[in-house]
């Protein structure tokens, strides 16, 4: 690769083409939607560093790979790869699905956020029914789309009897390949419209009461890394009040 006038940095067209995305491109993520931030020389001249180059080849897989949006990017402080997200990221995330109107919106935000900090193809919102003991799958947000389901609520015992277990004692639930079990036409379903073969689930909670569920979800069999599951796990304790609100529109 070309060398920028230091050692270790890059001018854009270097980093251009060793990303394969245009100068235009790498401006527009940079001054519009604050996905890049280069240094600059006195006179402005940008200098990208290894770690710009990286963070840009890994949002233009997101893109053109995974289906991501560029809003959605931006809406979350995405990590940089290979590093765990920073208290910043959460704080963020956060604040969108406590501040965003109406509470649809604000959820596909806050899925959008999961999905990218997870690196997941898939995350969704179940709403718990108390009085139903059921499971409404409010949300869910995959590659270039985002659904607000009008389906029947699932009710809890449709569920195999480890997830019927972790529901009503709040504990999280996980499977590695959903090929591998016999559920209901109404799961089924569900996993079809989704793609999901494998899936984990975290409890949205106030104090100990269910509110509802956060799920991620991998086309591919045992496709929830350890770092998403804990990534879940750190934005569920959270989210539970906020989502608490959205549930009572239902």
């Amino acid at each position: 690769m070309a060398r920028g006038i230091l050692a270790n940095v890059y001018k854009i067209g270097s980093v251009s083409k060793a990303t394969g995305l245009s100068a235009a491109t790498l401006r527009s993520w940079e001054v519009h939607h604050g996905l890049l931030a280069p240094q600059r020389t006195p006179g402005g001249t940008r200098l990208y560093s290894d770690d710009d180059i990286e963070r840009a080849r890994y949002f233009r897989m997101l893109i053109r790979e995974r289906g991501y949006s560029l809003s959605a990017l931006a809406a979350a402080v995405v990590a940089t790869p290979g590093g765990p997200p920073t208290d910043a990221d959460f704080d963020w995330l956060l604040r969108r699905l406590v501040r965003a109107e109406p509470g649809w919106q604000a959820t596909v935000a806050f899925l959008d956020g999961v999905k990218a900090m997870t690196e997941m193809t898939m995350a969704a919102i179940g709403l718990y029914l108390r009085w139903r003991d059921a499971v409404f799958f409010a949300v869910t947000v995959r590659p270039g789309r985002a659904r607000k389901f009008g389906g029947t609520p699932i009710a809890v015992s449709e569920f195999p009897v480890p997830w019927q277990q972790a529901i009503h004692a709040l504990q999280p639930c996980f499977h590695p390949d959903l090929l591998r079990l016999k559920l209901p036409g109404s799961l089924t379903a569900w996993v079809r419209q989704t793609r999901t073969r494998s899936f984990y689930a975290e409890p949205l909670a106030v104090g100990r009461k269910l509110v509802g569920v956060l799920m991620i979800g991998s086309p591919s069999a045992a496709g929830i890394s350890r770092r998403a599951q804990e990534i879940c796990a750190r934005l569920a304790v959270p989210a539970g009040p906020a989502i608490s609100l959205f549930a009572a529109q239902f």
